[in-house]
């Protein structure tokens, strides 16, 4: 799917891609020519009871 979608980027012309991920995909981004640039940390909502 990943070789997909940058197949339809190159043709629209993007010259930038972004993805968010987990930790498990990045051999497979890396592979692709992504590179770690940050990291995110999901927001978990604890409401008070």
């Amino acid at each position: 799917m990943v070789g997909s979608r940058l197949r339809q980027a190159r043709e629209r012309g993007c010259g930038l891609l972004v993805t968010d991920a987990l930790p498990t995909s990045e051999p497979i981004l890396r592979k692709r020519g992504f590179e770690v640039v940050t990291s995110t940390r999901p927001y978990i909502f604890e409401p008070d009871n």
